[in-house]
């Protein structure tokens, strides 16, 4: 694509370079523009806090108790409820709209880029989703 295409391009309001990050969580406040990234980060601290658990409780129970007991523990516990309820909050989101069709995606590296290349044969910078994906976790909305 060209200099001017690119300009024009950005001109109708393609703000895939936006450094937007739409999925919160709820439990540490850390934001993530890409679903795997947030879907990653709730499964690590679920996890975490379930081994928690699971070193809290005896072991005169058998595995098949001990981990019925950490299942209910877990949704007792007030960081699982918090975790539980981001990722509900935020599973159906599609942030990332084409603004040609109005398609809308979890993500603009897999979902957006993509189709934005298929579909309409417009060429987008991959160099650049990356250096923005690497500034800080604080951008609004």
């Amino acid at each position: 694509m060209s200099i001017k295409g690119r300009k024009d391009w950005l001109n109708k309001g393609y703000h895939f370079y936006d450094n937007i990050r739409p999925y919160k969580c709820d439990h540490c406040g850390a934001r993530f523009d890409d679903w795997a990234n947030f879907d990653a980060h709730i499964k690590f601290y679920k996890k975490k806090i379930e081994q928690k658990i699971r070193a809290s409780i005896s072991s005169e129970y058998s595995d098949k108790m001990k981990e019925e007991r950490v299942k209910k523990l877990a949704s007792e516990n007030e960081d699982y409820k918090l975790l539980i309820d981001s990722y509900e909050a935020n599973k159906r989101k599609k942030p990332f709209v084409c603004t040609i069709c109005g398609r809308a995606f979890k993500s603009k590296k897999v979902g957006l880029k993509p189709h934005l290349e298929r579909m309409h044969n417009i060429e987008v910078d991959t160099e650049r989703i990356d250096n923005d994906n690497k500034e800080d976790n604080t951008a609004n909305i």
